[in-house]
């Protein structure tokens, strides 16, 4: 057979050494799908870097919203050195402290009603585990996202990234069907969430897209579209989690609660893990060896984990991110930033289109101009020190009072002392022309005349609404059919109310039924996303903040000591009574830094995340707090005695079995006997009303050491301070 011709070669140009080593040390060997900023990191303490050429820079970047604590943590370095030592691996076959404590740690540190924890190695990951649990738990093939978001660059999380499959998704085909709703678009939710859909995956602020908030009112619409057609939704908080809101959580910022919920990022400061949250209902579908994985959960992971849960805390951190957000919302709008967007320490900046010229950073992780300076640094020290002074002293005003939780203490303190200061000087031209409406769907004397008097006393006006009682009844259930009592709906009741007002306040109690329910605060929560308006919590199904700031007031009045014995008592009622009061009541007493006890008999403790609520804030204040069920020696140098009446945790929802519990506990009324061995000068407290003679004897109640109506007083001076606060321009 005939040789083939011979092709001619293309000579080519020996390569030198030097251009090798050149080439190895430009790549490294890495793949080549990282556009880089023009520095190399030698090393870096706090929020500062250190170049390879000895630059200093201010990092503001922190490796794409991962170092949450900035670079060589004390603790959370300490932590992983002690556990590297102890036990650097093991399975999950294999039981280990560690990764029970960081579990419950993040479920704990949550703020919601989540049951258990998976953990992970990356944010891809917790999503695609989300979306397994939802296709699996619900037999459903249809999953719906939101345009603008990002969720990973593995199979099924890229399926639900928007825009992936246009520019670099690589699978032939995504793993189940996908739908997109426009950013915001409540109206077009309804046609995209159908009883097809398995889950709805949202960043509740988007990340990737430039820090979009979406909003209470959509995330609301989401939550009730799911509920309408039993679909999931999973909240990726992969990014915008882990305080970087200002809370816990994006979700408790907007108050909407989510069936399962991804994070990552700053959740190791910088180890690689992730999670994923479950509520109960998700978590009872988990069957063995569904769900696994290798590296995720491993005992360095974990310990990163707890170690930055407890900065969060012990530092107060969430407090300096919302201070600090407020002060760049409030000062930075200068050259050509002429807005900002997102939450917390999630703020992008806006510019105007004469600015400077923007490039978006090579993998869209931000924007940054288009010849950047060789390093951002900080010339003057001392002006930094002076700037962040000012940024401190300054507050932003009170968007929403709902929960006495999210506040820091000495910004409890603030409020109090404002309103002291209101009660003798009550500046009655403060609020003029400014309105209040009050909804009311359940009764009241103190708040709603307390209320009333506030608003007036500070020169604004106010109305109320009963619903049912001159006005049409409302409907608060998500989805029902209404062909009964009720003639509106709050999801159009409550926009046109805040229509007309500059402030709403909202009272709408437990519902007594679903224990789970009550203590997500659904109806509340429901209602509140459906108005931007600045909103006062009332009481509602968990909380009476109102009262509990009044309570702490009538406490500084009387010079209780800070560090005294607290005694919240159950007391016999003939029916069983919402957790609102003795859950503000207890969180209170924790947060000014007492030693509480929960007084109640078997069958009557506190909800477990009540408690634990309560025991965090007790950790940061210097308090304490636990629970018992032998009266003298809870009472033994008590300085507060608080009674109060509620149901049966143990049989909520079952009236017939909450009776029966009861029935014997007649002896649970309070009467002088009770402060045998108490202080000389011990309090006694109740929020009224109360019924004589069945909580509280004539005797006890009569006596000069109950200060029942001076706690009552003490709702108008502060209700009169959160007012100011809220709406004083």
């Amino acid at each position: 057979m005939p040789k083939a011709p011979a092709q001619k070669r293309k000579r080519v140009a020996a390569t030198s050494e030097s251009e090798i080593q050149a080439a190895i040390r430009e790549h490294d060997f890495l793949a080549p799908v990282f556009a880089q900023y023009p520095i190399e990191v030698a090393s870096a303490q706090g929020v500062w870097l250190t170049s390879s050429r000895g630059e200093r820079v201010l990092d503001l970047y922190g490796g794409h919203a991962v170092a949450g604590l900035g670079y060589g943590h004390p603790a959370w370095t300490a932590a992983l050195a002690r556990q590297a030592e102890a036990c650097q691996f093991q399975s999950n076959a294999v039981a280990m402290r560690i990764r029970a404590q960081a579990a419950r740690r993040l479920v704990r540190f949550s703020r919601l009603p989540f049951a258990s924890a998976f953990l992970v190695n990356s944010g891809a990951e917790a999503n695609e585990n989300a979306l397994k649990v939802a296709l699996r738990m619900t037999g459903r093939a249809h999953v719906a996202a939101i345009e603008g978001g990002f969720h990973g660059r593995t199979a099924a999380a890229g399926a639900v990234t928007w825009g992936a499959r246009e520019k670099w998704y690589g699978f032939p085909r995504t793993p189940f069907d996908v739908s997109f709703i426009p950013r915001g678009d409540r109206a077009a939710i309804d046609a995209q969430v159908t009883r097809d859909t398995a889950a709805v995956i949202v960043e509740p602020v988007q990340g990737l897209a430039g820090a979009v908030e979406l909003g209470a009112p959509f995330l609301a619409s989401l939550r009730a579209r799911c509920d309408e057609v039993g679909a999931l939704l999973i909240f990726d908080e992969v990014q915008c989690g882990v305080g970087r809101t200002g809370e816990p959580f994006a979700a408790n910022l907007y108050g909407v609660r989510p069936d399962m919920l991804t994070t990552a990022k700053a959740l190791g400061n910088g180890f690689p893990c992730a999670a994923l949250l479950f509520s109960p209902l998700v978590a009872a579908s988990l069957k063995p060896e569904f769900l696994g994985t290798t590296f995720g959960g491993g005992p360095l992971a974990c310990a990163a984990i707890a170690a930055v849960i407890a900065a969060i805390k012990s530092e107060r951190l969430l407090e300096r991110v919302r201070r600090i957000g407020a002060y760049i919302r409030q000062t930075c709008i200068v050259g050509p930033v002429i807005a900002h967007q997102g939450a917390g320490l999630h703020p992008p900046r806006e510019r105007n289109p004469g600015g400077a010229p923007r490039v978006l950073h090579p993998h869209r992780h931000g924007q940054r101009p288009a010849h950047p300076a060789p390093a951002a640094r900080v010339h003057s020290r001392g002006a930094a020190r002076r700037h962040a002074a000012r940024c401190a002293a300054r507050s932003a005003p009170m968007k929403r009072f709902v929960d006495l939780a999210d506040f820091e203490r000495e910004e409890v303190l603030s409020l109090l002392e404002l309103a002291r200061r209101l009660e003798k000087q009550p500046e009655p031209r403060a609020l003029a022309g400014r309105i209040l409406a009050l909804l009311f769907l359940n009764p009241s004397l103190r708040t709603l005349a307390s209320f009333q008097a506030a608003m007036a006393r500070l020169g604004g006006n106010s109305f109320v609404i009963n619903p049912g009682r001159g006005s049409w009844q409302l409907e608060t259930r998500p989805g029902v059919v209404m062909d009964g009592a009720a003639a509106e709906h709050v999801r159009e009741g409550i926009p046109a109310l805040a229509s007309y007002c500059d402030a709403l306040g909202i009272r709408a109690f437990a519902e007594g039924k679903d224990l789970a329910s009550d203590l997500a605060e659904t109806t509340f929560n429901a209602m509140a996303s459906l108005t931007e308006k600045p909103l006062i919590n009332l009481e509602s199904a968990l909380n009476h903040p109102c009262q509990a700031l009044a309570d702490w007031k009538t406490l500084d009045d009387l010079a209780v000591p800070r560090a005294g014995r607290f005694v919240l008592s159950w007391a016999w009622h003939p029916r069983p009574l919402p957790l609102a009061v003795p859950a503000a009541a207890l969180h209170m007493a924790a947060l000014r830094g007492m030693e509480v006890i929960v007084l109640r008999p078997e069958g009557f403790a506190l909800p477990p995340v009540v408690m634990e609520r309560a025991r965090q804030a007790a950790a940061r204040s210097g308090g304490s707090v636990r629970e018992s069920a032998e009266r003298e020696e809870a009472l033994d140098g008590a300085d507060v005695l608080y009674v109060k009446e509620w149901a049966a945790t143990e049989r909520y929802g079952d009236a017939e079995a909450d009776a029966r519990l009861r029935s014997a506990l007649r002896g649970w009324c309070v009467r002088n006997d009770w402060f045998t061995r108490a202080a000389p000068e011990c309090r006694l407290m109740h929020c009224l009303p109360v019924r004589r003679n069945s909580a509280i004897a004539d005797e006890a109640l009569d006596s000069a050491r109950s200060v029942v109506q001076r706690e009552a007083a003490n709702r108008l001076p502060v209700q009169m301070a959160v007012l100011h606060q809220m709406l004083r321009s």
